[in-house]
């Protein structure tokens, strides 16, 4: 599942026109799940495939409503695994984002997800039931937590991981590191160091042990991206990538690990339960960079070019 955009010129990541996307990996056809002329993305499974949360412009705002400054919407729906209904979960103001949604692993399904008003940039950390219901701020933004970004449970559901932007550098560019907060927002715990660089879009692994996570630095108005894993503890970091520009990592389980290891000899690694990132990967990983280079902040680059 991906987000694509059909307009051959070069799309930014708040375009109008992305659309949410099923790729077949055998045969590589695609289908569309949302097809309209306003922004949806970020969509993620439940972990039983049956159904999709993602973030869409409840405003409706085509390129002519942006061009004029029409105030952005941006809420959480959930839809069939066939794109059939779509359901809207949260209700913004003009200005308001909610974003970064993700399914916990057990039932019953909780989302977590993120919200800043008035185009604050300011995100708190939130979980909702799969139905909209039963809405909880678990951790709210401060001095040490400028923004959170990409909450994902972890797969027992004892612990919740996040990055957040911690600061910014010299030049203005923002500084995102990854930190755990147990379920209710609290005993939160740093993961990666505060060492220049901005740690991004933190996955736990199927087993709960390692956190898949990417690193961008920001390099005379660019930025490079290498792709890491750290133990959930925040111990035994590893750099992936051999490619100047990597991101978005994901996890395979063991049975796509096996299946892929018989049909494409490849390379491993000596972290349990993690497929080896194929050449299939990280050309994805590579396809997807324009729309996320300046994500972590996903939801902060689209408030700032709203």
């Amino acid at each position: 599942m991906c987000s694509v955009h059909l307009n051959a010129s070069r799309a930014s990541g708040t375009d109008p026109g992305w659309e949410i996307a099923l790729i077949d990996m055998e045969t590589g056809e695609m289908t569309l799940l949302t097809d309209n002329d306003y922004l949806d993305y970020g969509a993620h499974w439940n972990h039983d495939g049956t159904e999709i949360v993602y973030v869409s412009d409840s405003a409706h705002r085509n390129k002519v409503d942006v061009e004029n400054q029409v105030p952005l919407r941006y809420d959480i729906y959930t839809m069939k695994a066939d794109g059939s209904g779509k359901t809207q979960l949260t209700f913004a103001e003009p200005g308001d984002v909610n974003a970064d949604p993700s399914f916990s692993f057990y039932a019953p399904s909780r989302i977590l997800y993120i919200h800043s008003e008035g185009y604050s940039g300011a995100f708190d950390l939130y979980a909702m039931d799969r139905d909209g219901g039963n809405t909880a701020l678990l951790r709210g933004h401060n001095e040490q937590l400028l923004a959170i970004n990409d909450p994902m449970f972890s797969p027992d559901g004892t612990r919740i991981v996040f990055g957040a932007k911690v600061r910014e550098s010299a030049e203005g560019n923002p500084i995102y590191n990854v930190f755990t907060v147990d379920p209710s927002g609290g005993d939160l715990t740093r993961i990666t160091a505060d060492d220049g660089e901005s740690d991004v879009i933190p996955q736990y692994s199927p087993d709960g042990g390692w956190i898949a996570y990417y690193t961008y630095v920001w390099e005379g108005g660019g930025n490079t991206h290498r792709i890491r894993v750290v133990r959930s503890d925040g111990t035994g970091e590893k750099t992936l990538s051999t490619y100047p520009w990597e991101s978005d990592p994901s996890w395979y389980t063991a049975q796509q690990e096996a299946q892929q290891t018989e049909d494409e000899p490849q390379g491993g690694t000596d972290i349990p339960g993690f497929g080896a990132l194929s050449t299939l990967t990280a050309i994805l990983c590579f396809l997807v960079l324009k729309q996320r280079t300046n994500h972590s902040n996903t939801a902060e680059s689209k408030l700032k070019q709203a």
